[in-house]
């Protein structure tokens, strides 16, 4: 996974700057027709469910639960009766043996027909009694793994929604639970399947679906992002942390919202130091604050941190920015144009006011930090023209001003010699 993942990383920065001709953004994604929304973590199966090694299948059930014959409709009827009685574990471990035997009998009948509709229904009503059995006997081992084989039921029966809500009610539970890496595996699939659908088809503000399990029922590329949001937030030290993190920038990215997406990217090169998606969070950043950056007149607190990036950028991966050396040259010369477009701003602002003595202090360091610039040739001769003005301008109406009193300067609240022997 994480080698398709490094590559649709590369594509979505491949489109943002195809100009550039470097090799980094050149596009190798398959085709998105081909994408294989079952992909998991580690090579897991989706047609193969995975089944926990020690599961409560009606151990110490009631015999008068599990009447020989009985209907999966009549142990739901049960099951229903009890809810809202406190806990009833003979109704919990009845409702966990009938869940676990549709369970099994549709894993063993999909491996015949993967996508038959009948087994998918199996799992639906699986998953239903286990949401049962969990309400029977909350707190317990027996809800922990009735709301994991919840969610894998959904997720088998592609009902990916009320998969992610099962997982996600799961994790809320039970901070440490044991299903935790199979249940990231999980909940990361679902994100990259709707957000490679809503890539196709975008969902728009009028987008509602009354009745479609696979998809929310609105907004699924959001959805998609809060999802990889709560990955890495659930689980920060886990396999998926940093893929998660890089997806949710990624998807910020796409989105054009620059501003998330280059803190995103941030926090995955702060938190994630040793992961391998390091030089692929410096680029998508530096492009990130570059698109970011509104102009000479806002703040250039982005523009600064593009500078950092490119020195770090060179100095910490010197094989990958020499593969590169032509985008990170042609970014490094656009973003001493822009810091010099900022200091020519603020000389002619002090220039036109004729505060002279402030604009020669700008135009002088034009001339000496972006020299090689046309703002930088331009200082250079501004400098001497400005030369022979006086340093402040005149003032302007000063019977008006004196009028007013002039305020007094402060005395000190210790003299020269005692303060200067206290500061000893």
């Amino acid at each position: 996974m994480r080698n398709v993942f490094q590559l649709t990383s590369l594509g979505l920065l491949a489109v943002s700057v195809c100009c550039t001709g470097c090799k980094l953004f050149q596009s190798e994604l398959a085709d998105k027709q081909a994408y294989d929304r079952t992909q998991t973590f580690a090579g897991d199966d989706r047609a193969k469910p995975w089944v926990p090694e020690v599961s409560p299948t009606g151990a110490g059930a009631d015999k008068d639960y599990l009447l020989d014959g009985e209907t999966n409709d009549k142990v739901k009827e049960k099951l229903k009766t009890a809810i809202g009685k406190g806990p009833d574990q003979q109704a919990a471990l009845a409702g966990m043996a009938k869940a676990n035997e549709l369970f099994d009998e549709a894993t063993l009948e999909r491996e015949q027909q993967p996508d038959s509709e009948t087994i998918a229904k199996k799992f639906v009503s699986a998953g239903e009694l286990y949401l049962e059995a969990a309400e029977h006997w909350p707190k317990s081992s027996l809800e922990q793994e009735a709301l994991f084989r919840a969610g894998e039921s959904y997720f088998f029966s592609d009902h990916y929604e009320k998969a992610n809500e099962c997982y996600e009610k799961l994790v809320a539970k039970y901070r440490g639970t044991r299903y935790l890496d199979v249940v990231q595996a999980r909940r990361f699939t679902i994100a990259k399947f709707w957000l490679e659908l809503n890539r196709e088809s975008p969902d728009n503000f009028f987008t509602y679906r009354w009745n479609s399990g696979m998809k929310p029922k609105r907004d699924m590329g959001g959805h998609a992002l809060r999802i990889f949001d709560r990955i890495r937030l659930d689980d920060p030290t886990g396999k998926l942390a940093d893929d998660a993190t890089l997806a949710l920038a990624n998807g910020y990215f796409e989105k054009k919202r620059f501003m998330d997406a280059s803190d995103t990217y941030e926090d995955l090169r702060r938190t994630f130091p040793n992961s391998e998606h390091q030089f692929e969070a410096h680029m998508f950043e530096l492009r990130s604050r570059l698109e970011s950056y509104q102009g000479k007149d806002y703040d250039r607190a982005n523009l600064d941190k593009a500078e950092k990036l490119l020195k770090t950028i060179v100095t910490q991966f010197p094989q990958q920015a020499d593969e590169h050396r032509e985008y990170l040259t042609k970014e490094a010369a656009r973003v001493r144009m822009l810091m010099a477009e900022r200091e020519m701003s603020m000389a002619n602002y002090y220039d036109k006011r004729g505060e002279y003595r402030a604009a020669s202090m700008h135009y002088e360091e034009l001339a000496k930090t972006y020299g090689d610039t046309p703002m930088g040739k331009t200082a250079k001769e501004r400098i001497g023209e400005i030369a022979d003005e006086p340093p402040e301008p005149p003032q302007r109406m000063a019977w008006l001003v004196d009028l007013f009193p002039q305020s007094e300067k402060t005395k000190p609240l210790l003299a020269p010699s005692v303060k200067d022997h206290v500061m000893r």
